[in-house]
């Protein structure tokens, strides 16, 4: 997988920093993993997690 995960991708109230790995179910990479046949699993997956 191409770029960090561990990325700041905006601020709390407070000031700090919130980082893209701590508040995302998983990671794919859509050419590696077969994307465009995989996508639905995936989300599938990530509903399953969240009890959905």
């Amino acid at each position: 997988m191409k770029g960090n995960s561990h990325t700041v991708i905006g601020y709390y109230k407070d000031g700090t920093p919130a980082y893209f790995d701590s508040i995302c179910d998983d990671l794919y990479d859509y050419s590696q993993d077969n994307g465009y046949y995989n996508l639905g699993s995936w989300i599938e997956e990530a509903a399953r997690k969240k009890g959905k």
